[in-house]
Parts: structure tokens; C-alpha cells; sequence
């Protein structure tokens, strides 16, 4: 089994839209293993940080970005790489920080 991969949605939406359903299963397909998370959107983000082990991926849509980017910083304070996508402009950014 390759590593675990952790879905986030966009903000008020949840991991049953087609979309993140159909995400997870092409991972399984490929032998992750997939984690969906729904966060609670009238909680604060800092309330929703939870732990992911050594070698785990997080990919947060949209505002679940941040809530990805917030669970990085706080177990992987070193190293990260954060991907931001516009679909209109089909434009992408990288960046990575490695200690």
C-alpha cells in the first residue's frame, strides 16, 4: 500500500460530490489509501488540525487548502510543497520549503 492520501473540500462542500468520490477512488486504483475529510465549516480551522502520520499527503481544495496547509505546518513544520491551481487561468503555482 502506497501512502495515505487525506482529501479536504472546499468550503461547505463535503467529500460525497462526485468530484472528490471520483478523486479518491482513481488514488485507490492506484493503491493509496484514502482518508475523506468533512470539516465542520462553522468551526474555526485551528479547532480541525489533526494528526497525519510520516509520508502522509494532504490535498485541500480551495479553503480545505488552508486547513492542509495549517495540519503541514504543524507536522511537517520543514517541509511542504503547496500547489495552487486556477482553473480559469489554467495557471499553477509551486512552492515547496525544505529545511
Amino acid at each position: 500500500m502506497k501512502s495515505k492520501i487525506y482529501i479536504i473540500p472546499g468550503l461547505g462542500e463535503n467529500c460525497s460530490l462526485i468530484r472528490y468520490k471520483t478523486l479518491g477512488e482513481t488514488l485507490k486504483s492506484k493503491g493509496y489509501n484514502v482518508v475523506y475529510i468533512n470539516p465542520n465549516w462553522y468551526k474555526t480551522l485551528s479547532e480541525q488540525v489533526f494528526f497525519v502520520g510520516k509520508n502522509s499527503i494532504i490535498c485541500g481544495f480551495s479553503f480545505g487548502g488552508v486547513l492542509a496547509y495549517l495540519i503541514a505546518k504543524k507536522y511537517f513544520p520543514n517541509q511542504f510543497e503547496v500547489i495552487v491551481a486556477d482553473r480559469k487561468e489554467a495557471q499553477c503555482e509551486y512552492t515547496s520549503q525544505a529545511g
